[in-house]
């Protein structure tokens, strides 16, 4: 999976740790979970107060990304434990 920074330097320059850390979170929080429509609308969310230049909804966005993540995993587990 990769990153593309079209422009943003400061993305551009993390791209590389960006993509790594990226990657294990969506491994790990991904588990058995299957793409569901709400985990699209959350990235859709994200997508679109960065194109829009607005800080503190892309902000909230991720707030909410992580949070399901941090959902998921502790879900999985549980499964697994």
């Amino acid at each position: 999976m990769a990153v593309a920074p079209r422009g943003n330097q400061f993305i551009r320059r993390l791209e590389g740790a960006l993509s790594g850390v990226l990657r294990a979170s969506i491994t790990a929080s991904r588990g058995a979970h299957v793409a569901d429509s709400k985990a699209l609308q959350l990235h859709e969310s994200l997508l679109l107060a960065c194109e829009a230049g607005d800080a503190a909804a892309a902000q909230a966005a991720v707030e909410r990304l992580i949070d399901r993540a941090v959902t998921n995993i502790q879900a999985t587990g549980k499964r697994r434990g």
